[in-house]
């Protein structure tokens, strides 16, 4: 009878065993789809900020291209600019001139005008040009 119960226990703690062998089994496989998953989230997401991250390259590039540009543009504007200012110091020394000259000789009085309004206009143009590129 003693051997009976002892036997009867070592199958009863075989099947326990058995069924705690099973049970790690499946909280092994668990935490292995577990690290599974994380493993494919992580990847994912490293992908995400590498595609995001070229582009945020691609477009720095654009940017420094449109900034290249503003720059060439700029110093056109400002070339543009100083050729203004001495055709204006031109047209001052002009005027100046026949200013001179109409002291001498009345008839030179209508084309002084002619000349003092162009000055005017490229001057006014030319302030404009310069409000233009602060703005």
């Amino acid at each position: 009878d003693l051997q009976r119960q002892l036997a009867q226990r070592v199958q009863e703690d075989a099947r326990a065993s058995e069924q705690r062998a099973d049970e790690h089994r499946e909280e092994s496989e668990q935490h292995g789809a577990v690290i599974r998953s994380m493993k494919m989230a992580i990847a994912q997401e490293r992908n995400e900020a590498e595609l995001k991250a070229a582009g945020f390259e691609a477009e720095r590039a654009i940017l420094l291209e449109e900034l290249k540009c503003e720059r060439g543009q700029s110093a056109r504007l400002q070339a543009e600019q100083a050729q203004l200012r001495r055709v204006g110091q031109q047209l001052d020394i002009a005027t100046g001139n026949l200013e001179s000259e109409q002291t001498r000789h009345g008839a030179a009085q209508e084309q002084l005008l002619e000349v003092k309004l162009l000055n005017s206009n490229i001057q006014q143009q030319l302030r404009s040009e310069q409000q233009g590129h602060h703005d």
